[in-house]
């Protein structure tokens, strides 16, 4: 978990530090003297949550006793809805934020989920990554701008995790980095389409300087750790923040 938490904090700190899939290899001593919220990550940061028993996150809703002979058909329907709700909402945004910026959906993680990516944003190149997380461990799937500075990283990290971990999880992240941020704004457990997800968002300091805010949201898909992070400059808030927010809000796990 220590090591764990440590990459999901590089993650989120794009401008130096990656996280690896399996979150298990090291970052050498220069990603290490850039990030030092990652350092501190795996220095503090105890084992949780990895004893904790799966349990499945079901939701229903009551329904009348005449429900109980319905088709199946209309239980497949049924089944179906919290799905097509959240896609309704990926739809909502993708009109309500069109004067801000133009989104579409994009498929990730090999198709386990969907999420909202800015059309003029490209799918970040090796060459680029290799700059952008020098220890070697990008994040899978890195969406960027033309200048570099504005992302939405994905990342499938393969390690075990339900969603009765996630609570605790999200408190430890807040116990590990809010110390060394430069701005505190939101953490807690959301819902995604009828399933826990963790979030923290805050600012953090780049290590040429810079301000960074930081969107992450986390999941669990077939009981592995999943995680969505959005990022820009401070002073590309105004523009951006809501779009962003929107972004990691909005995931469709399929």
């Amino acid at each position: 978990m220590k090591k764990l938490i440590a990459c999901m904090a590089g993650l989120i700190l794009i401008v130096s530090a990656g996280c690896s899939q399996n979150g298990a290899e090291k970052a050498p001593a220069a990603a290490e003297s850039a990030s030092p919220q990652a350092e501190e990550a795996s220095a503090s940061a105890p084992a949780a949550a990895e004893s904790a028993s799966p349990q499945a996150e079901v939701t229903s809703a009551s329904a009348p006793a005449a429900a109980e002979s319905a088709s199946p058909q209309a239980e497949e329907a049924s089944a179906s809805a919290p799905a097509a709700e959240e896609t309704d909402k990926q739809a909502e945004a993708i009109a309500s934020l069109k004067e801000k910026a133009a989104l579409k959906k994009t498929n990730i993680m090999s198709d386990k989920a969907v999420i909202l990516v800015p059309e003029s944003f490209a799918l970040m190149s090796e060459e680029m990554k290799a700059v952008k997380y020098p220890s070697g461990n990008p994040p899978q799937e890195v969406y960027t701008n033309e200048d570099g500075t504005i992302n939405v990283a994905a990342s499938d990290t393969g390690t075990e995790m339900t969603q009765e971990d996630l609570e605790a999880f999200t408190a430890q992240m807040k116990t590990t980095i809010e110390p060394t941020a430069a701005e505190w704004y939101e953490d807690g457990v959301i819902e995604l389409e009828g399933r826990k997800a963790g979030h923290i968002s805050f600012l953090s300091e780049g290590a040429d300087g810079s301000q960074i805010y930081n969107h992450m949201v986390y999941t669990t898909i077939d009981d592995q750790l999943a995680i969505v992070s959005f990022n820009c400059l401070k002073e590309q808030m105004d523009e951006w923040q809501t779009v962003g927010d929107t972004i990691v809000e909005t995931v469709l796990v399929r």
